[in-house]
């Protein structure tokens, strides 16, 4: 079964006739139903076809690193917004990066900082899973967390 071009059946077509018409045009003979009885060719410019296709192809979403800063001495209210955003951004498919940053003598006290840190990382309601352990930088802590 052949199909041209503009879409009209042509009927039922030996191959080697088939493809002198594709070629007699400047186009290609396509195999668009090797499982149909009889199988269905179609005449068409498949360098088009294929360009078609990867055009129209939904792309994968990539994600993304979202940061967020936290402090030592950062208040209640604000530690519930952040893990509303954390919410937020595990929901879009995004990786989170929390930075716990000590100023001063908050420095001197790294212990503290992580007690908050985990404190703040109990707080979270989604369920998640720390991709990059808490390490020291110079400002602070960092960890990584993507979701379950």
């Amino acid at each position: 079964m052949v199909i041209d071009e503009t879409g009209t059946k042509l009927g039922v077509v030996k191959t080697a006739e088939a493809l002198n018409q594709a070629r007699a045009k400047g186009l290609d003979l396509v195999e668009v139903g090797p499982l149909a009885r009889p199988p269905v060719a179609r005449i068409m410019d498949f360098k088009k076809f294929k360009y078609q296709q990867q055009k129209t192809a939904v792309k994968p979403k990539r994600s993304k690193v979202k940061m967020l800063r936290i402090g030592v001495g950062t208040s209640e209210h604000d530690l519930a917004v952040r893990t509303r955003q954390i919410e937020k951004f595990f929901g879009e498919g995004h990786k989170v990066q929390v930075q716990m940053t000590m100023r001063g003598r908050e420095k001197a006290h790294p212990g503290l900082a992580r007690e908050k840190l985990t404190a703040f990382l109990q707080k979270i309601p989604v369920g998640y899973v720390v991709e990059q352990e808490p390490r020291n930088h110079p400002y602070g802590i960092i960890i990584l967390l993507r979701k379950k």
